[in-house]
């Protein structure tokens, strides 16, 4: 039963590298990700509590280690891209903090500053 699924961290098909089921100590190929991590996991939800759907699974504190957990099951689907959400977030970056906007704000903030400080000590 090779059936195919990604890597959790770095989206490539691994089905075909490993078998099934997938023991402690592997790893994806392509980026070295340990497989046997909670991020990989079909209980693993990042909206809950503890993060897991497994009501009686013990605590893991680092989903992005390998664990010994007796109740993992694979989720075929772990792999989220986040590519568009990191550049949405850098565009609203950099308009922030252009180098044009924050020039002329700046001036105008200090000679207004410099205007009412001059009054206040004259």
């Amino acid at each position: 039963m090779n059936e195919s699924f990604d890597c959790w961290k770095c989206g490539q098909p691994l089905g075909e590298m490993l078998s099934l089921p997938i023991g402690r100590n592997d790893s994806c190929p392509h980026c070295r990700a340990e497989l046997c991590v909670c991020r990989l996991c079909h209980f693993y939800d990042p909206s809950i509590a503890e993060q897991c759907r497994e009501p009686i699974a013990e605590r893991v504190s680092n989903k992005e280690r390998a664990n010994f957990c007796g109740y993992f099951q694979l989720n075929r689907h772990a792999y989220i891209s986040n590519s568009g959400e990191q550049t949405a977030a850098k565009s609203q970056l950099d308009a922030l903090f252009s180098e044009a906007d924050n020039a002329s704000v700046t001036d105008d903030a200090t000679s207004s500053a410099n205007v009412q400080l001059d009054q206040l000590f004259k």
